[in-house]
């Protein structure tokens, strides 16, 4: 995992999360508190959109996007009718400046393990797909 981004950027994150809460309807707004396994979901997105958005490495863009899908994925298919950009906006705004380095290394520690599972699996698939080409 790269290197946590400067203390300004964060700022700069944590006022336009502000910024964005503001002016979001409030009807839109959920009162619902998410339980744990959507918050802990919540947070890892937040890193990964926010670590998405810093930097000009095509590459890293890429694997952040995906990990941020990752996650929109859960939360979607968990809940499919929480407005998940409304709920990122409010964590922006809150509490994900003061917690981003502990979320940043606990979501990257879960990525990398991920990664790795993935990884093994796609190795033992090109193997018996293989063994299924040499055997016809």
């Amino acid at each position: 995992m790269r290197g946590a981004p400067g203390e300004s950027a964060l700022a700069s994150c944590a006022a336009i999360g502000l910024a964005l809460a503001l002016v979001a309807s409030p009807a839109a707004a959920q009162t619902v508190a998410p339980s744990s396994m959507d918050a802990a979901d919540l947070q890892c997105f937040g890193v990964f959109i926010y670590l998405g958005g810093q930097g000009s490495d095509p590459a890293a863009k890429a694997w952040f996007t995906g990990e941020a899908l990752h996650y929109l994925g859960r939360l979607e298919g968990r809940s499919p009718a929480v407005n998940w950009l409304d709920r990122l906006t409010a964590y922006f705004a809150g509490p994900f400046p003061g917690e981003f380095e502990a979320q940043r290394e606990r979501c990257g520690a879960e990525a990398t393990a991920r990664d790795t599972a993935l990884e093994g699996w796609s190795t033992a698939f090109m193997a018996r797909v293989e063994a299924a080409r040499k055997a016809d």
